[in-house]
């Protein structure tokens, strides 16, 4: 059972060389190019449909982008309070600290 679907058009977009061997019948696919070369290469890949909770965490500095994952914005904290936590009790308490 196949757990996650690479996504060759975002490759083969990155990576014109890898395009370029894909229509020559270097690689059938640039994700067999991936698999054998391009993951040890350091070339992006994206990858969609894993199952289940996926967890990010943050590494490195300054701001990343992430591919590959369903993600849904929420407000950041920096920013309360706002109309999500629009609770006295809380907003007292995260104005307070």
């Amino acid at each position: 059972m196949q757990t996650t679907s690479f996504v060759d058009s975002f490759y083969l977009g990155q990576n014109s060389g890898v395009a370029e061997a894909v229509n020559n019948g270097v690689f059938p696919t640039g994700q067999a190019h991936y698999r054998e070369y391009g993951q040890f290469e350091q070339r992006s890949a994206r990858f969609t449909g894993t199952p289940g909770s996926d967890v990010i965490l943050g590494y490195g500095e300054g701001e990343k982008d992430i591919y590959g994952v369903g993600v849904t914005p929420r407000p950041s904290f920096l920013s309360l309070p706002g109309p999500d936590f629009n609770n006295d009790d809380v907003n007292g308490s995260i104005c307070d600290n």
